[in-house]
């Protein structure tokens, strides 16, 4: 039987956590043009810092933390604690993760589509 003590634990999970960090880098690169503008170790540490944000609020498949990252690229990453809508429905304790991932995609693309037709369908499109 495969054994870790509690230091090689650790070290796998930081690199776990380094891959997903780096496929979500790779993600907002190839969706985002202007992500390319920033060194690639700071959008390492902020897409780092987004993905911890969204584990705080109960978010934790890869769908619902990219769901999240996104929303935080298009709004700002303090979106969650500036926009009274979106700081009530990610800490609603009624919400599962999935119910949040759900809200988050619909209520951003809602926003953006009120606020900026046309970022909307470039984004998306």
């Amino acid at each position: 039987m495969l054994r870790f003590n509690s230091s090689q634990f650790s070290i796998l999970e930081v690199q776990i956590g380094n891959a997903f960090i780096s496929k979500v880098c790779r993600f907002i690169l190839d969706t985002f043009k202007d992500a390319s503008a920033l060194p690639r170790n700071e959008l390492d540490q902020a897409l780092g810092i987004q993905v911890q944000r969204a584990r705080r609020y109960g978010l934790q498949t890869e769908r619902q933390i990219i769901a999240y990252v996104i929303t935080a690229w298009l709004l700002g990453e303090m979106f969650d604690e500036e926009l009274p809508a979106a700081r009530l429905a990610l800490s609603a304790p009624d919400f599962s993760a999935e119910d949040k991932r759900i809200w988050l995609e619909e209520w951003t693309v809602k926003l953006l589509s009120t606020l900026s037709p046309e970022r909307v369908v470039s984004t998306l499109g």
